[in-house]
């Protein structure tokens, strides 16, 4: 299927959705960056420091996954 045929098979779903919460989904997701605009802006240094300290917290906490775990859970997605 090449991307017009996709584009028009998610416009015919779309036309025939009538649950609000998910079209309020679908416009959050349209909204978020695209992975290249993100790839593109650096991160400060705070951020930086911020995430480092957020992760260290988590490993603190016990929530981390391990790789083998991590691999069947990504079986499902």
């Amino acid at each position: 299927m090449n991307i017009q045929s996709k584009k028009l098979n998610l416009i015919e779903h779309l036309l025939l959705l009538q649950d609000e919460s998910i079209i309020n989904k679908i416009e959050k997701m349209l909204r978020l960056p695209s992975k290249q605009e993100l790839k593109h802006k650096p991160m400060s240094l705070d951020e930086f420091y911020s995430r480092v300290e957020e992760s260290e917290k988590a490993i603190r906490e016990g929530k981390t996954i391990s790789q083998k775990d991590l691999e069947r859970e990504s079986e499902n997605w």
